[in-house]
């Protein structure tokens, strides 16, 4: 795959003349690591002490002392101004151990902002699905929600930011949920919606987006081609007005992104889900034009030792992986693509307690993780490895999704996995399964965290909270949380630290 990049890289370089681009995404940026390049994910942690301010993307801590902060097009300069789970651009360099970096600038562009036009109906276990200015959004038990703590809270006209991926089958998929407003107040809201239009009608100047009315005929003149608007663009819009008593959008401002949205001429690795599919040499990767040809790697993670995955697994809606580089036009050389076929992720920090050779595997914290072609593995000088260069005892960091499906078998299989020095302490990001208040105990993939009156018990907001509430939250509820603390033996480890990521009504 490195020598496949280094092709695609040189090769881009001789058709557009950019000599540079070797030099700036070079064989080291092949998986997103010992480069520079640009990471589009959610925001897993934001950390602030005497020394530096921390933002994890993806699963790599980046320093952002002297980050440029763009928020909805606005300078910020500040990190305070970000939140866990939104969706955002960082650009910098990463390290070559591909847990940190620096970053150069942060940029984060709301998917939705407006008033909430249909309420919160349960779509299967688990799932739930709103309206907002028309669009149909997914919440999951990834859904972070600020500002408010039930889908119950959220009535018809609060104003709500929504940050997350859009699945035109489905809608959006919210990561976070900001309540915003509980009331319109036209002319001081600016609302903003995405998506690929429909209906275009250039006599009555409107369109659809989804089963919203936008009304364009007080845009400016010259803010875009209105003879070119046609069906299947891809465009933002904002208004400056609230809907009118027909729920009709009154645009202000229409940008036409059909025309690519990643940074041209950089490499990318990007999360994302395939928007648009007529082949693999002509799709969207969340609204971004991509191809791949016959040198790309196809592979699905739960089947990566069958080789390249049938390109049947890629196809509209797919949650995929894909790394490579975009030529001027901002179109996405894919290199590789991996598809994530309902995936459960989890971050470990943890000690190895035995290890598979022949069968490529190790066992951390009580589950077993597979090491795959997919996986970037390194040492711990950062250089990357295979699975003998690990003993028993190691320290490791691993970034690794499970099969919803078949998350019984406690098979994970490791898109990260990199040694690290000695911590005392193990982390883990997962899922709850159990919760028991009274006796303060929390099941996570058959483990037991056990909590004592020392632990520090932390909600979405970063905020320390009793314990009483802490559990009062997980009961009933899907949670996602991330803890510290000190294993105990194979299958309990008492949580020293433990906060509540995401809350899924």
């Amino acid at each position: 795959m490195f020598d496949n990049i280094i092709r695609l890289i040189t090769r881009l370089a001789i058709t557009i003349g950019l000599v540079t681009l070797i030099t700036s995404c070079g064989a080291g940026a092949s998986n997103g690591v010992g480069g520079t390049g640009i990471t589009h994910a959610r925001i897993t942690n934001l950390s602030v002490d005497d020394v530096n301010s921390t933002m994890t993307v993806k699963g790599i801590q980046y320093k952002t002392n002297n980050a440029v902060f763009i928020r909805d097009d606005i300078s910020t300069n500040k990190q305070s101004d970000y939140n866990v789970g939104e969706v955002v651009t960082v650009e910098g360099s990463i390290d070559t151990d591909g847990r940190s970096g620096v970053a150069s600038k942060v940029i984060f562009d709301d998917t939705l902002e407006g008033p909430v036009t249909k309420l919160a109906e349960v779509v299967s276990a688990g799932i739930f699905r709103i309206e907002v200015l028309g669009q149909p959004v997914i919440i999951n038990n990834k859904t972070i929600l600020y500002g408010f703590d039930n889908l119950s809270d959220l009535r018809k006209s609060h104003i709500v930011e929504i940050s997350g991926f859009i699945d035109e089958e489905r809608g959006i998929i919210a990561s976070t949920i900001k309540l915003l407003s509980t009331f319109t107040t036209p002319d001081s809201t600016i609302f903003e919606v995405e998506g690929r239009i429909s209906n275009v009608n250039l006599t009555q100047q409107t369109f659809l987006l989804n089963s919203l009315i936008v009304d364009f005929s007080n845009v400016p003149l010259g803010s875009y081609d209105d003879t070119g608007l046609k069906d299947g663009f891809f465009v933002l819009v904002r208004s400056s007005f609230p809907l009118t008593d027909d729920d009709i959008f009154i645009a202000t401002d229409i940008f036409v992104l059909g025309e690519g949205q990643l940074e041209p001429n950089r490499f990318h690795e990007i999360q994302v889900h395939i928007t648009r599919f007529n082949s693999l040499t002509d799709f969207d990767l969340d609204g971004n034009p991509a191809v791949s040809n016959s040198q790309t790697t196809l592979t699905n993670a739960f089947t990566p030792e069958t080789g390249n995955a049938p390109e049947s697994d890629f196809k509209l809606n797919a949650h995929v992986v894909a790394r490579g580089v975009t030529d001027s036009e901002g179109v996405l050389f894919v290199d590789e693509m991996i598809v994530i076929p309902q995936a459960s992720e989890i971050f470990v920090n943890g000690q190895i307690e035995s290890i598979d050779v022949e069968n490529e595997s190790v066992s951390v914290l009580g589950i077993t993780i597979r090491i795959e072609s997919i996986t970037f593995i390194t040492n711990e000088e950062s250089i990357q490895t295979d699975i003998n260069d690990f003993s028993v005892g190691d320290f490791i960091f691993s970034e690794a999704y499970r099969d919803i499906a078949n998350s019984t078998d406690g098979n994970y299989i490791a898109l990260a996995f990199n040694k690290v020095g000695f911590d005392e302490q193990v982390h883990i990001d997962d899922t709850v399964i159990n919760s028991d208040e009274r006796q303060g105990v929390i099941t996570l993939f058959d483990h037991h965290i056990e909590t004592d009156l020392e632990t520090v018990y932390m909600n979405v907001l970063s905020q320390v909270i009793s314990k009483q509430k802490f559990f009062s939250i997980l009961a009933g509820e899907t949670a996602y949380i991330n803890l510290s603390g000190v294993q105990i033996d194979g299958t309990s480890i008492l949580a020293q630290r433990i906060q509540i990521d995401v809350v899924d009504q």
